[in-house]
């Protein structure tokens, strides 16, 4: 529902704000390029994803043909809905991969355990813009990164992925408008980020996806005007 005027436009009046993945075994399920190669796992069942923000560089993700992120270690998500029977036919490696887990006690974490079979992840698609779910504040700055994501990478749970809502979707729709997009978040968040989320001992602080999604969204209308009538539009309809 569109927030009514004089509440003012907030960041989920545009975005579907969802946590990353959490797999319960990053060690195990995230893996690089030789990692994977040694494996002799199947492009089928990896699944680019974004390294911890610590581990990277940017804040505009660009991409290979492939849709992998264009970084110094790509890292991919290991992610089957075969059982393991099938596996085993199908892709007798990827099933020793699968046995190695069990024979170090993934399969008995307490995520794993309620999956099945417990080497599925749960679904995402990627996101094209994210924002960091932690971080401290240095000389005053926000602690909190918003990346441009171009790849087909997911995320883990260390981010907050945005998925645009309709209209801002019909707004941005070529690389131009999201990159306008991704500059008013990040002021959005600049300008923001002391009155969102909790800061917790050490000057920790933390943004849920109910808390990023209640900022107050001024600077991206600003940057999408036709985003206004948008809004208008929908909340005649509500």
């Amino acid at each position: 529902m569109a927030a009514r005027r004089d509440e003012g436009v907030t960041l989920a009046d545009f975005f579907s704000i969802r946590r990353g993945i959490v797999t319960g075994a990053n060690g195990f399920f995230v893996l690089d390029e030789t990692q994977a190669r040694a494996a002799g796992i199947s492009r089928r069942f990896l699944r680019p994803v974004l390294p911890s923000p610590r581990r990277l560089g940017t804040d505009v993700v660009e991409a290979d043909a492939n849709g992998v992120p264009d970084i110094s270690r790509p890292l991919h998500l290991f992610n089957c809905r075969m059982p393991l029977h099938e596996l085993r036919r199908i892709d007798p490696k990827a099933a020793s991969y699968v046995e190695r887990g069990e024979a170090a006690g993934v399969d008995k974490g307490y995520l794993a355990a309620r999956r099945d079979p417990w080497y599925a992840q749960e679904h995402r698609a990627p996101a094209p813009f994210l924002c960091t779910y932690m971080g401290r504040s240095v000389q005053g700055r926000t602690p909190f990164r918003v990346v441009l994501n171009k790849s087909e990478a997911i995320a883990t749970n260390v981010y907050l992925m945005l998925y645009p809502k309709a209209a801002l979707a019909r707004a941005a729709s070529c690389a131009a408008e999201r990159e306008a997009v991704w500059r008013a978040l990040r002021r959005t968040v600049e300008a923001q980020w002391s009155e969102s989320g909790r800061v917790y001992g050490g000057g920790l602080h933390k943004v849920e996806p109910r808390e990023l999604g209640r900022v107050r969204a001024d600077a991206l209308i600003d940057a999408c005007p036709e985003l206004r009538g948008a809004l208008v539009r929908q909340a005649r309809l509500l």
